[in-house]
């Protein structure tokens, strides 16, 4: 089995499984909005090893907007629910949960039971954390769990949660907290991951916020 044909019957697998449970598909991943929270579902096999595995990832579907705000990208709030994914400059997704499975055979109808029993348990998921996060507050103490789980799986991480942590402050229109945020990493020398010339997200998030002061002073 090559390689590019194992991703071919994936992603065809993929595709009839999101129909049945009425999420959206691109590219071998299946998304969908669900109340405040984005879900992204993401499917993968591989040939040599004769494994498939799946991540779920998430993300507050208003970051997007915050984080388009801030880096001056406000026409990709224009564009499909797609690019909230797939988009070049989105706000990050946190794994949910992410499992591998050994296959003893590649053929599609196989594929397609195999991932369908798996997405109903992950369909299920999304939807109990869709219901348990209505609020920034709430989706905030989320992250800051599954960032602690990250860490203790993996001490060395490099991946923080700052950014989240500042548009939460921007949504609930907590403007110096926000700043103060934004200050911190600049002085840590964080670029965000972010970079429109040499200047960084935190940079930028800085002269945001500076400026939805002055609005909000001017009102």
């Amino acid at each position: 089995m090559k390689q590019s044909d194992a991703t071919k019957m994936v992603n065809q697998a993929i595709k009839v499984v999101g129909k049945k449970f009425d999420w959206k598909c691109k590219e071998g991943c299946l998304f969908k909005k669900n109340g405040s929270l984005f879900f992204v579902f993401s499917a993968f096999g591989q040939a040599k090893k004769n494994e498939i595995d799946y991540t779920l990832q998430y993300k507050l579907y208003d970051f997007d907007e915050i984080f388009w705000n801030i880096v001056d990208l406000k026409e990709n709030a224009k564009q499909p629910l797609s690019f909230h994914y797939f988009g070049a400059w989105t706000a990050p997704t946190m794994c949910v949960k992410k499992e591998k499975y050994a296959i003893n055979e590649w053929n599609e109808s196989f594929l397609i039971e195999k991932y369908s029993t798996i997405f109903q348990d992950v369909n299920y998921l999304a939807t109990q954390i869709a219901q348990e996060i209505t609020t920034v507050d709430e989706n905030l103490k989320y992250l800051e769990a599954l960032y602690s789980e990250l860490l203790q799986r993996y001490p060395g991480a490099v991946v923080n949660i700052y950014k989240e942590k500042l548009m939460t402050a921007i949504l609930k229109k907590e403007n110096s907290l926000a700043l103060e945020i934004a200050e911190d990493r600049i002085a840590h020398n964080d670029s965000g991951g972010f970079l429109t010339g040499s200047v960084t997200f935190y940079q930028q998030a800085k002269e945001y916020i500076k400026r939805c002061n002055k609005d909000e002073r001017t009102e």
